[in-house]
């Protein structure tokens, strides 16, 4: 028996069926990816009461209670910034340390990917052409569209994927 090796469906149908897919976080109205090559990453804090918190200040405040433990005052901070040492230490923070799951972990926070038809590591985000090529039976809906109006529409080629679908 031959399988099917194309499928567009709507995201929404593939995230059914997405092994990596977190409906229950509170990123991107609740469309978090789990997979690690993920390319969209947000910073989550669990409150005390265990609630799941999006703030878009995380990283700077993170960033700034890492400079104190290691500096002490701001006035200490400031002087460190102006070595080479303290920059280093502090560009190291911000680019590499804070993208660490344990690091960020210290402060309460987690990494959460963030399920977009335009990142999604499993199957690509559909467009016209896809569609002329492979579900023809839905082109007279997208006809004359440009391809932003598909950004819900996705190309799985996976077969295992396909199958589930």
């Amino acid at each position: 028996m031959k399988t099917q090796e194309h499928k567009i469906v709507d995201i929404n149908d593939l995230a059914d069926v997405c092994d990596f897919f977190n409906g229950k976080t509170p990123v991107n109205n609740g469309y978090g990816c789990e997979h690690k090559d993920c390319e969209e990453w947000e910073l989550v804090k669990v409150s005390k009461n265990g609630e799941h918190l999006r703030e878009s200040y995380l990283k700077e405040k993170i960033l700034k209670i890492a400079m104190r433990k290691k500096y002490g005052s701001v006035a200490q901070i400031e002087l460190a910034l102006g070595t080479k040492e303290g920059k280093e230490y502090y560009n190291k923070l911000k680019y590499s340390t804070i993208y660490q799951p344990n690091f960020v972990q210290m402060f309460g926070c987690y990494w959460q990917g963030r399920c977009h038809s335009f990142s999604c590591p499993i199957a690509q985000r559909c467009d016209v052409q896809d569609l002329k090529e492979y579900e023809s039976d839905f082109l007279s809906d997208y006809e004359g569209e440009d391809d932003d109006y598909m950004t819900d529409l996705m190309l799985v080629t996976d077969p295992n994927l396909i199958e589930k679908l």
